[in-house]
């Protein structure tokens, strides 16, 4: 699954940009940054890794017409998602696509476990 969303990101206009890559960072800076530059990227993301200090992740982002695509590698995690205000407007809305691996997500409460070829909407 992974390598056909890149393969659809690979179709844009524009070559991807690299949000980050694990591999190129420091281990003792990997943890702050992988949760910094999630957080910053997902508007309302808060994250907990679940294991060690994560050895593999990226985030890459491939912008089509007025949307963006994110392809992510990721370590164990836990999601949790808050939406904005109800008096602000965000019109972020994210469709998660679990490839491999697992994702613990949970939004207003309730909680789920993501699991191969599983999808959640985030809004």
């Amino acid at each position: 699954m992974a390598e056909s969303v890149a393969a659809a990101g690979r179709r844009v206009a524009e070559p991807a940009s690299r949000l980050i890559d694990l591999r190129e960072i420091e281990s003792a800076n990997r943890a702050i940054m992988w949760q910094g530059t999630a957080c910053s990227t997902f508007p309302g993301l808060s994250l907990r890794l679940t294991g060690r200090v994560p050895q593999l992740g990226s985030i890459n982002r491939y912008r089509m017409g007025a949307g963006e695509l994110f392809a992510i590698e990721s370590a164990p995690v836990e999601v949790s998602y808050r939406p904005p205000s109800r008096g602000s407007f965000s019109p972020h809305l994210s469709l998660m696509v679990q490839s491999r691996g697992s994702t613990e997500v949970s939004q207003a409460g309730r909680r789920c476990e993501l699991s191969v070829g599983d999808i959640c909407l985030i809004d």
